[in-house]
């Protein structure tokens, strides 16, 4: 088949290779271009936690709103973290 214009002969693998090599430059490059901010390390666990016989084990257990039960502190709490106990009269749950 003849066309108007010559089509040269090309080996497509070495086509290929350079396809990979541009777009691994072009990825190198658009890392080097964004800014060292991961949003995963930019928030900061919750540390200290707080339980009142006030509170409730569906609060997030912050000092405003605090958990009801040492169960639900014991759950959540991690190493280094801190549980504040509230004051007031605490009453043995059961179940």
């Amino acid at each position: 088949m003849q066309t108007a214009f010559p089509l040269p002969k090309t080996d497509c693998g070495h086509w290929a290779g350079m396809a990979a090599i541009t777009l691994g430059i072009c990825a190198a490059l658009s890392a080097l271009g964004l800014p060292d901010h991961r949003p995963d390390t930019a928030v900061k666990p919750i540390r200290d936690f707080y339980i009142s016989p006030y509170g409730s084990d569906f609060n997030p257990g912050t000092k405003e709103a605090p958990f009801l039960s040492f169960k639900k502190a014991d759950s959540v709490i991690q190493a280094g973290g801190t549980v504040y106990v509230l004051p007031g009269e605490y009453k043995r749950l059961h179940g």
